[in-house]
């Protein structure tokens, strides 16, 4: 696969929230690399605008095959983090960034930016962690994405995908705001449109 981005799915009004997800070869940021991204953009009432993802080429293995089923192979094709750079930041850029777990993914991104000689801006308070909010909210345990997809009836495709994940927790993103349980959206605006890319 190479890089997949969608017809623009609706048209209207521009996308408020970029909906992230990677896949790694591990956890710690500053020694793994990203082998697959997905963003999908969300207006400000959560209708998806557009989505966007990639394979990510890297030297090395691609280590936790196990859970998001990239193999070595299926890479040599794929542009690299610093070929898919210049996508990243056009679809982040202005935007309250959003993931489950976000701090997980934005960690990741800054060591890549980094290794690509570029800075990433301080995200963390222009963005919104769906795992918090379901912890805000009440959610039961597991807050798993798997878990949370569950206990508010959000369907969950293609589990361990950065398009099946992202597209989930889009969804999940969707429903607390219809449930009115996103706090502070207003300023995270503000705060990502002042942001210096």
């Amino acid at each position: 696969m190479g890089v997949f981005a969608s017809p623009l799915l609706a048209r209207g009004r521009p996308a408020h929230y970029a909906v992230i997800d990677l896949e790694t070869t591990g956890l710690d940021a500053d020694a793994s690399a990203i082998v697959e991204c997905a963003i999908v953009e969300l207006d400000a009432a959560g209708v998806v605008r557009d989505e966007w993802s990639s394979l990510v080429r890297i030297e090395g293995h691609v280590g936790a095959s196990e859970i998001h089923h990239i193999a070595e192979p299926m890479l040599r094709g794929a542009p690299s983090f610093s070929d898919l750079l210049p996508d990243i930041v056009d679809r982040l850029r202005g935007r309250v960034v959003v993931g489950h777990v976000v701090g997980f993914d934005l960690a990741h991104l800054a060591a890549e930016f980094r290794r690509a000689g570029r800075r990433l801006p301080d995200l963390r308070r222009a963005s919104l962690c769906t795992r918090a909010i379901a912890e805000s909210a009440g959610l039961e345990r597991p807050r798993t994405l798997l878990g949370c997809c569950r206990a508010t009836g959000v369907a969950h495709r293609g589990a361990h995908t950065a398009l099946g994940d992202a597209r989930s927790t889009a969804a999940l993103l969707r429903h607390f705001l219809a449930k009115g349980a996103v706090r502070g959206r207003r300023r995270l605006a503000r705060r990502a449109a002042r942001l210096d890319w």
